[in-house]
């Protein structure tokens, strides 16, 4: 396949959005699309000339790296998931891609995080997301990137998403 993509983005996606919260993160994309993109979704695509498709990932969730053991307690489904959706879409010549912003802001209310790593604090804020067709507003922290720990999870996470995730577009 060349280095070249037509990328492709499914309506019927769920595209979770900016937030959701942790307790929550098992209706993430990267657990759900695998049923969205079934076999003739993917065919479909590749017959219109398609190469690739997004999908939206939080870091936080898909993997569980150190020095944050807390952060990404359903990796291994969201990884399955995303590891099934890759093999299957390679049949069809299609590369998958994660749309990710890492570092994300984690809940306030994960008390296990933040009371472990209340050095890593960033800004604190009020987010607003849709859920279940309504409007909700979750507390959160950034991770300040100006901290070792946040910087050296960034190093691990990336480099476990590449290892578990073979196939994964962007990746080598």
């Amino acid at each position: 396949m060349s280095n070249e993509y037509r990328i492709w983005r499914s309506f019927r996606s769920d595209f979770a959005g900016d937030l959701t919260s942790d307790e929550n993160d098992l209706t993430d994309e990267t657990c759900t699309a695998a049923k969205t993109y079934d076999d003739s979704e993917l065919a479909a695509i590749s017959r219109s000339g398609f190469n690739a498709i997004w999908i939206h990932g939080l870091l936080n969730h898909i993997v569980n790296a150190e020095p944050f053991p807390e952060l990404g307690k359903n990796h291994r489904l969201h990884k399955a998931a995303l590891r099934e959706l890759i093999e299957r879409a390679a049949r069809h010549g299609i590369k998958v891609f994660i749309y990710m912003q890492p570092p994300r802001a984690v809940p306030a209310g994960n008390r296990e995080f933040w009371d472990r790593h209340p050095d890593v604090a960033g800004q604190e804020e009020i987010k607003t997301f849709f859920s279940d067709n309504s409007v909700k507003k979750l507390k959160v922290r950034a991770l300040c990137t100006s901290t070792a720990p946040v910087r050296l999870w960034l190093k691990n996470a990336a480099r476990q998403l590449v290892e578990d995730l073979p196939g994964l577009g962007g990746s080598l």
